[in-house]
């Protein structure tokens, strides 16, 4: 598994480039939902 880091000042998140999730269970079964990602997230709060 490949994890990505976002920092935005001081804080630091990770994201599972295969399933966007670190550190928390997620059930991998049905239909995948449209969900921001981290990279997503930071380019808006950016653009703000």
């Amino acid at each position: 598994m490949e994890l990505t880091a976002f920092t935005l000042g001081e804080a630091t998140a990770f994201e599972c480039e295969a399933c966007g999730y670190v550190g928390v269970e997620a059930d991998h079964t049905g239909e995948p939902k449209r969900i921001e990602t981290w990279e997503e997230a930071m380019r808006r709060f950016e653009s703000e």
